[in-house]
């Protein structure tokens, strides 16, 4: 399915009532999220192995769901999501902030390889249908293959026992 198509099909969300206090609330959050995970992300540069468990716990829910709606498959999902969390530890040093949130990065990267996962698996499975069609069943005996047959035999019944055991096998 196409973007388009994945987002034509969500539900519409409901009526969305926010009183003023909590709209403000909401939005500290926000802010207090987004330097909580640059933080995060200063601390893993730095090497701190617990931020990438911070900042995994915090994230892990949204891009284990992007990935299983692109993929369809929640094994390949948290395959990936292990592959993305990892990058995002070797690669935390390239997060320009100036550029959007860590949430927004995360998920990009998850995005990425996940339509890149999906293609290589549609590629792999186009290749082995293709392979199996071009395959052509063994021919029994056609009137061209008996010399060469004989031939090959006789040059098997020269080689030695230990390299015919070989080719038995």
């Amino acid at each position: 399915l196409g973007d388009s198509e994945m987002l034509a099909r969500r539900p519409l969300p409901g009526p969305v009532m926010l009183m003023p206090v909590m709209a403000g609330e909401r939005e500290r959050e926000r802010v207090a999220e987004k330097e909580d995970d640059a933080d995060l992300l200063a601390a893993i540069v730095r090497g701190e192995r617990d931020a990438l468990g911070r900042l995994y716990d915090r994230h892990a829910g949204v891009l284990l769901a992007l990935a299983v709606r692109i993929l369809g498959d929640r094994a390949q999902a948290e395959d990936l999501l292990h592959d993305v969390v990892l990058e995002a530890w070797h690669r935390a040093r390239d997060f320009d902030p100036t550029r959007g949130t860590v949430r927004a990065w995360l998920v990009t990267r998850m995005r990425s390889r996940a339509l890149d996962r999906r293609a290589s698996t549609s590629r792999q499975a186009r290749l082995v249908e293709q392979v199996g069609r071009d395959a052509a069943p063994p021919a029994t005996d056609t009137l061209g293959a008996r010399p060469d047959r004989d031939r090959l035999r006789q040059h098997l019944l020269g080689l030695p026992a230990e390299l015919t055991a070989v080719i038995d096998l």
